[in-house]
């Protein structure tokens, strides 16, 4: 599989979404009468920042997944070029 950088535009696009499901989250909660206190929101901070975290150690596995297997692709292709010669 060919390597394809994610564009910046991509990335935005999806931050954006992640909060505005959120946002949409904390609405309908507050629609059903849930409220958050200071407490509340510090623990709701910790696992969002835990799942985050989480999230960002698969993106590096997988970047360096990728990445190996770009190098590897581009080392096969030396050593074909390099026999046909």
């Amino acid at each position: 599989m060919p390597y394809k950088q994610d564009s910046n535009t991509v990335s935005l696009f999806w931050g954006r979404i992640g909060a505005a499901i959120l946002l949409l989250i904390s609405v309908a909660l507050q629609g059903f009468g849930y409220t958050f206190g200071a407490e509340d929101q510090a623990l709701v901070f910790d696992a969002i920042s835990s799942v985050l975290a989480a999230v960002a150690l698969i993106q590096i596995t997988i970047s360096k997944v990728r990445e190996s297997k770009k190098v590897e692709e581009a080392r096969l292709d030396l050593m074909k070029k390099e026999a046909g010669q």
